[in-house]
């Protein structure tokens, strides 16, 4: 519908669009003031449990904890494990409110039933949203190569957007090398492949993923 500043027929009369909403960028106004408590929930995968970071301090999610920590008196709360997919995580959802939740989904919903994803993931932002309507919400994008990237990243930045968070792409990450592997090399979650971020592949998303929240 196009508003307008005066009655047709009028000289001078010229239609006007209305406003377009801009994308939100940073979700630092839904999250309490800095000192106060923070109740962070993060959702996600093999990424989120720290895979293939040497040691569990070097993962995102423990990068993103200690980084929020400087600000306010965080905890996080993490649910998914290495395999699920977005049908997966949604019932574990906790059913209370946090006041951040970043969602790690998406990277095996790229290679299972990816036609389903678009629901699946429609499903889990309802959830969280139904839980913690005014957190802030971060949505990762998928860790995968650049054609499943493809099949399921629009999903998350769609669906993310919609519920009015911040969608943050990972693919530029994923296709630089030396953030993933070496393969072979021992760690606390096992042996390494050339798939999952390294150390230095899990400060990089951790800092993409703080960018939303601390406005950097």
């Amino acid at each position: 519908m196009l508003l307008r500043e005066s009655q047709p027929g009028n000289a001078g009369s010229r239609y006007v669009p209305p406003p377009v909403e801009q994308e939100r960028t940073s979700v630092a106004d839904a999250l309490p003031a800095e000192g106060e408590t923070l109740s962070v929930l993060v959702a996600g995968d093999s990424l989120s449990q720290g895979r293939f970071a040497l040691k569990a301090r070097n993962g995102y999610v423990r990068r993103v904890e200690r980084a929020l920590d400087e600000h306010w008196d965080a905890t996080a709360t993490v649910v998914g494990d290495s395999g699920r997919q977005s049908f997966d995580v949604t019932p574990d959802v906790p059913r209370r409110a946090f006041d951040l939740v970043i969602l790690e989904l998406g990277t095996n919903d790229a290679t299972g039933n990816y036609a389903a994803f678009s629901e699946n993931y429609s499903d889990l932002v309802r959830a969280v949203r139904k839980q913690s309507p005014d957190a802030g919400l971060v949505c990762l994008g998928s860790w995968q190569t650049e054609y499943r990237a493809s099949l399921v990243d629009a999903t998350i930045d769609r669906t993310c957007t919609e519920a009015d968070g911040v969608y943050v792409d990972l693919n530029e990450l994923y296709l630089d090398e030396n953030l993933r592997g070496p393969e072979g090399a021992q760690g606390v979650y096992g042996v390494s492949d050339n798939f999952h971020p390294n150390d230095a592949g899990h400060g990089a998303m951790a800092e993409l993923a703080l960018e939303p929240i601390l406005g950097q």
